[in-house]
């Protein structure tokens, strides 16, 4: 069974239940996005004048982007036992553009940074839910 784009008779995107037959045995089942962001933030460093990285660092921003690819994977076999691979591209009710807030804190070179997406990821009525993307990220700066 796979999720995929449909129209209702009013013309609005929605989305259908629809099991894959050409697939008897599926091994994976992958979704994914590509986004092309620009991330602003505003960082206050407490370090020494004249240093960079080397104490406590506070940040505070925002991020847009937008879509750049959206992709569903399904691998597995067919009733003969040889491997299939169906891919299909569509933007799967998603919305074209994201953005949202960003925060970071860190210490000398290592950063946690925390962001979450101010739209749903779905478009409305899409779903019955609302989802929102969220992230925590562990990084170090060079």
């Amino acid at each position: 069974i796979t999720k995929v784009p449909a129209a209702t008779s009013g013309g609005d995107a929605t989305t259908e239940i629809l099991p894959v037959t050409e697939l008897t045995n599926i091994r994976s089942n992958r979704f994914e996005q590509l986004y092309l962001e620009i991330p602003v933030m505003l960082h206050i460093d407490f370090s020494k004048r004249g240093k960079v990285d080397k104490s406590l660092t506070l940040g505070v921003g925002g991020y847009g982007g937008v879509r750049l690819v959206s992709e569903a994977r399904l691998l597995g076999s067919d009733s003969e036992g040889e491997r299939i691979q169906i891919r299909t591209n569509n933007n799967y009710n998603t919305h074209l553009f994201r953005y949202g807030l960003q925060a970071q804190v860190g210490y000398k070179a290592w950063k946690v940074t925390g962001r979450l997406d101010a739209r749903t990821l779905f478009q409305q009525d899409a779903f019955n839910e609302d989802v929102y993307v969220g992230s925590v990220c562990l990084g170090l700066a060079f």
